[in-house]
């Protein structure tokens, strides 16, 4: 399908919009700008590409049904790395938890365990025990969800993939100290050892 691209691009106002001709005889006393291109934003999936003024009913719901089919095409549509996935997850389940906790803790600093808990003191949540005991649940939930996050980014590979990195990282490292070694004068065994000293040391600090 190819990049999916409706109504014509506009230089000036850096835009797709729409293809029509405007009459520009303006409206009741106000005068118009004059006849010349239609500078209205275009609709996604109109062919030709129309504004919401010039596109007509049955146009428009044809449009939407292209937008949309755009939208799902293997070659234009936009993907997602699933380690990067799982690694966002974690972290919005983490914060939502650490969120949870904070509200806890400040409850339980302003009125104390038994009062919170065993206590009938009202708030503008309703009972205060009640509210506190639903986001101890809640923290519950999402450092579960996390924990299980977690575990499912390891067995994506994603420590593998930190090993990698952690290992492109150290040759990138050692052919810095290569490059100064032999800037210096260093030549033939003494600058190769330099190189895989450093690349050993680097991997010993990494995994330490």
């Amino acid at each position: 399908m190819g990049d999916a691209t409706w109504g014509r691009w506009c230089d000036q106002h850096h835009a797709w919009e729409c293809e029509a001709q405007r009459k520009g005889n303006g409206w009741k006393d106000q005068p118009g700008p004059g006849p010349g291109p239609c500078h209205g934003r275009v609709i996604p999936g109109s062919k030709p590409g129309r504004c919401a003024m010039h596109i007509r009913k049955t146009t428009h719901a044809k449009a939407h049904v292209r937008a949309a089919v755009a939208r799902w095409d293997v070659d234009t549509m936009t993907t997602l790395d699933p380690g990067e996935t799982l690694l966002r997850l974690m972290t919005v389940a983490w914060l939502r938890a650490e969120q949870h906790a904070d509200e806890l803790d400040a409850i339980l600093a302003k009125h104390g365990w038994h009062d919170t808990f065993v206590g009938d003191i009202a708030s503008e949540f309703g009972k205060v025990g009640e509210y506190a005991k639903q986001l101890a649940v809640w923290e519950a939930q999402e450092r579960k969800h996390a924990a299980d996050l977690a575990v499912k980014a390891v067995a994506a590979g994603l420590e593998e993939r930190r090993v990698k990195a952690a290992e492109r990282y150290a040759e990138a490292i050692a052919g810095a100290v290569e490059a100064a070694l032999a800037a210096a004068g260093v030549e033939g065994d003494a600058l190769d050892a330099g190189r895989h000293g450093a690349e050993r040391y680097l991997r010993t600090v990494e995994s330490s």
